[in-house]
């Protein structure tokens, strides 16, 4: 009788013993998995994307080069869309490889597309169409001018309005006016809509 009763015991401790040391493996593994596919996976969807750069200048010696950058896995398609401070627009269909770098130059760029960039297209802003999901495509654009030894970024913006990164308040600063040196705000509206804004200088303590 006590022969029969250790046996069940012993082959009941050993099941135990199995599922006690394979059951936390086994969660770990699935807990590992549900937190990849919660961090990798994008909680944004495919759909059209739009990204401005709200000024180039192509005046006075000055040159203006938007630079992109792929972070997409596939061959993506864009259309690039130069707009000029009168309302003119011009645009052209391109396609960046994955992890690839576009150096644009926009003065060559609106000359081949039958544009004149000593007049209506001389100055404004470059906006880029695509679907994708959030940011596969980032870049800036660079306005150089080297007789003047000076270089100026106009900073990337995603026309988004449920997730736009654009302050309430735009800011510039410049370090004085003397010995010769110019200033220039410039304000652009890259939406397709009228828009409100206040510009305010601030200089020397007074508004």
């Amino acid at each position: 009788m006590k022969l029969r009763l250790s046996l069940p015991f012993l082959l009941f401790s050993a099941a135990a013993c199995v599922l006690l040391f394979t059951a936390p493996y086994h969660f770990r593994a699935q807990t590992a998995q549900g937190q990849a596919a919660a961090c990798c996976g994008s909680p944004y969807p495919v759909a059209p994307r739009e990204v401005d750069f709200p000024y180039y200048n192509l005046t006075n010696g000055w040159v203006s080069t938007l630079n992109l950058v792929s972070d997409s896995p596939q061959p993506l398609d864009f259309t690039l869309a130069v707009k000029g401070k009168l309302g003119q627009v011009l645009t052209t269909a391109r396609t960046i490889q994955p992890s690839a770098k576009l150096a644009i130059d926009l003065g060559s760029l609106i000359v081949s597309l039958g544009g004149d960039p000593t007049g209506a297209l001389a100055e404004g802003s470059v906006a880029v169409y695509f679907t994708g999901t959030i940011m596969p495509l980032a870049g800036q654009l660079t306005i150089s001018n080297p007789q003047l030894s000076l270089v100026h970024e106009s900073v990337m913006v995603e026309h988004d309005p449920g997730r736009s990164d654009i302050p309430a308040v735009l800011n510039g600063l410049w370090w004085g006016l003397g010995r010769g040196r110019t200033a220039s705000v410039m304000v652009s509206n890259t939406s397709a809509s009228p828009q409100s804004a206040e510009v305010y200088l601030d200089f020397q303590g007074q508004r």
